[in-house]
């Protein structure tokens, strides 16, 4: 009995022994684990700051214009017979768009051709008459008198002969009138008169309206703030990008060619004005557009993704890695988007690398993880913040 019972208690502590062991075992597993992960550095990803060429720029709503519009009015009065309009369509300059009733008018012509015969026929006769008198006061049977007389009648008849001409062209010029044509190349508005009306020059009626739109006009207001960034180099030749409102992608270049006098007292703003071309029709006069405007001369720009730059109650910032893959807070200013990429204006230098995503802190040491800075659409071109 004595001995079992020594059996008995040796198996005890061993088995105390055992479950000690395993219990030192178990407890000390997570601690070689955090100790692993306190000095492991965790990866982000880190993208280098892209530098690019630009210069500062605004963007400003505007409208377009055409750059040449003419209402087409009758120059005679009379009955409409027709009219040859492509109404929203193209037209040449001198195409016939329009015919008035030329039956009053080319009486008009026939009276003052018939009015010039009668004329010339007199100033011959009176030609005739001051040669024989001239040779009879040679020989003496004619008066002096009666000379002076001849000739007198034929400078008279010489003039109205100069008169019936000009008669003649009048009425020749008032029957071609009877035909409108177009004065300029251009897009075509609506018929405003139709067929079988009277028209009359002296109202003014406007029959149609003729807009030129190869080249736009896009007019747009700027404030002080913006002119007074041009510094010296001022508004001459200054060229500027012109993006459809209703539509972002539809680019294309203009030039200032007009600035306004003065600025608007009652907006604060100057009018400009630009020309942009329009030779594939794309754009129609009237539409909104968006306008670019270069500020300053162009120079080397930093830009970053949005999902690096960060607010806190002081003020925008950015996490960078330095040498020793430590994280580093820096404050940033911030322009615009450009081909989705926030420039920053003042806190980075080329060669900077930025972490994109990540839970980190200043002051931590990272694994960066280099990758290509990700541009968004989420901002257009010149929205600035």
């Amino acid at each position: 009995m004595k001995l079992h019972r020594v059996s008995a208690l040796a198996m005890s502590g061993a088995l105390v022994a055992i479950v000690l062991g395993l219990g030192w075992t178990i407890s000390s597993q997570p601690t070689i684990a955090s100790q692993a992960s306190g000095t492991t550095a965790p990866p982000v990803p880190v993208a280098e700051v892209v530098v690019r060429r630009m210069a500062a720029t605004a963007r400003f709503t505007g409208h377009l214009e055409a750059s040449h519009v003419v209402d087409i009015v009758p120059r005679v009065g009379g009955l409409l017979l027709s009219a040859s309009v492509p109404e929203g369509g193209l037209v040449e300059r001198g195409d016939v768009l329009f015919r008035i009733d030329p039956t009053p008018f080319a009486i008009r012509v026939a009276q003052a051709r018939a009015g010039l015969d009668r004329a010339v026929a007199l100033a011959e006769q009176a030609e005739r008459e001051h040669a024989r008198l001239a040779l009879l006061s040679d020989s003496g049977t004619a008066s002096r008198k009666a000379l002076d007389a001849a000739m007198t009648d034929r400078a008279r008849t010489a003039a109205d002969v100069l008169a019936a001409k000009a008669a003649l062209a009048e009425a020749e010029l008032l029957n071609s009138y009877t035909e409108i044509r177009a004065p300029i190349s251009g897009v075509a508005d609506r018929i405003r008169i139709q067929p079988g009306n009277q028209v009359s020059a002296a109202r003014g009626d406007v029959l149609t309206r003729i807009l030129s739109t190869e080249a736009l006009f896009v007019t747009f207001h700027i404030d002080e703030a913006s002119f007074a960034r041009l510094g010296p180099r001022g508004l001459a030749d200054l060229r500027v990008e012109v993006d459809v409102a209703a539509e972002h992608g539809d680019a294309r270049e203009g030039v200032l060619d007009f600035g306004g006098a003065e600025f608007d007292r009652s907006t604060g703003t100057l009018r400009l004005r630009a020309v942009v071309d329009n030779r594939d029709g794309r754009l129609k006069p009237g539409m909104f557009v968006r306008v670019l405007l270069p500020l300053t001369e162009a120079s080397d720009a930093v830009l970053v993704a949005e999902s690096a730059i960060h607010t806190a109650p002081g003020g925008r910032y950015v996490l960078v890695t330095d040498g020793t893959g430590t994280v580093v807070q820096k404050p940033v200013q911030i322009g615009a988007v450009e081909d989705g990429l926030r420039v920053v204006t003042d806190g980075l230098t080329a060669g900077e690398r930025v972490i994109l995503k990540g839970l980190v802190q200043p002051g931590m040491v990272v694994d960066p993880q280099p990758v290509s800075m990700p541009a968004t659409h989420a901002g257009r071109k010149g929205d600035a913040s």
